[in-house]
């Protein structure tokens, strides 16, 4: 599944910002900073941090 680019492997200080949340799947449309795409991930499979 990695291979496929379906699963991702994210460093530690890998940031993203959430574009949309699927209430029914408890999912949410992830964007990384650095440009890489759009994904749908599990709300549990991110930890939030706030920003200043």
């Amino acid at each position: 599944m990695v291979t496929s680019g379906r699963v991702l492997k994210l460093k530690g200080d890998e940031k993203v910002q959430v574009l949309e949340r699927s209430l029914d799947w408890k999912t949410l449309r992830i964007k990384f900073m650095n440009g890489q795409g759009t994904y749908w991930v599990r709300e549990e499979s991110l930890k939030r941090i706030e920003s200043h």
